[in-house]
């Protein structure tokens, strides 16, 4: 199956922990930009840094849930 994302914008959260970066990477491969969500700023700006020298569209958006978990 071969899935294209081309035009696309790709939301991930936990995007500073590892399979956030993963995810975006692969979802980036298959022509989608992604947009990298997660509460540690400077963390999440590094992962999409990343993406970005790698030749991908991503950006960083720092957010935190309303919800406190329990």
């Amino acid at each position: 199956m071969n899935l294209s994302f081309e035009k696309k914008v790709a939301l991930v959260t936990g995007g500073r922990l590892r399979y956030g970066p993963v995810c975006g990477a692969g979802i980036c491969s298959r022509g989608a930009a992604v947009a990298l969500v997660d509460i540690n700023e400077s963390a999440v700006r590094i992962a999409t840094e990343r993406l970005v020298a790698a030749g991908h569209k991503a950006i960083a958006i720092r957010c935190d849930s309303p919800m406190k978990l329990r």
